[in-house]
């Protein structure tokens, strides 16, 4: 416990600091630059200097637990139904917003997923507009799950371009990252057509009237096979 100077920068093959590490109460510095493989502690960690890496080996000596918190990111233009879709999974039921209500930035909701699931999900409300776009890259990371929301009436060809857009942006940030679509304003359409579109595997439609089973459908085939 008297070490007061450790320096491993440039130890390409380090990967991960020991949690005896913790116990160095006397430790002032600790050399880490360059050392690209480490990855416990993450480099937030590392970045955020020396006590928070020594507490990180603390809390990481006193064991583990399973996480049941999770993240959503819904992405997609502005007016698709991001903010409606969100407030409808969040209350349990169908909920809409007023037609001049626009998100700023981006608004995080928590989802209860039910008495039956230990899952707790943190949604992520993206602002559609085009300005908030370069900031949308600070709340895409690794494990998320990123639904495309859409509305069914935009043309096909502005909808595989805004689809494209939104897998680069966030395989750039989050690589290998899941994603899922989610069709919205089918309602609008000709009475069979929600029917004949929600019957396809993995084609997810959202329709006023039917809000509350679409929650279930994005805990059963998204949410529960996250690890």
């Amino acid at each position: 416990t008297g070490l007061e100077t450790l320096n491993l920068q440039d130890c390409q093959v380090l990967t991960a600091l020991p949690v005896s590490l913790g116990a160095l109460t006397g430790l002032k510095i600790l050399e880490l630059q360059r050392c690209d493989a480490l990855h416990t502690p993450p480099p937030s960690i590392v970045r955020a200097g020396i006590r928070a890496v020594l507490q990180f080996l603390r809390d990481l000596a006193k064991g583990e637990s399973p996480s049941h918190l999770i993240k959503v990111v819904l992405l997609g233009d502005q007016r698709a139904g991001k903010s409606s879709l969100a407030d409808s999974l969040v209350l349990g039921r169908p909920a809409t917003r007023a037609d001049n209500d626009r998100t700023v930035g981006i608004e995080v909701r928590r989802w209860r997923l039910g008495s039956q699931s230990p899952l707790v999900a943190n949604i992520y409300d993206a602002a559609g507009q085009r300005v908030y776009l370069a900031t949308h890259g600070f709340f895409m990371s690794a494990g998320a799950l990123f639904l495309h929301v859409v509305r069914c009436d935009m043309s096909e060809d502005a909808a595989v371009a805004a689809l494209l857009e939104w897998v680069d942006a966030v395989q750039q940030e989050a690589p290998g990252a899941v994603m899922g679509l989610v069709w919205t304003h089918i309602d609008s359409f000709a009475d069979g057509v929600y029917d004949a579109a929600g019957g396809q595997p993995g084609f997810l439609c959202v329709t006023m009237e039917h809000t509350g089973e679409e929650a279930k459908w994005i805990a059963m085939h998204y949410l529960q096979p996250l690890p």
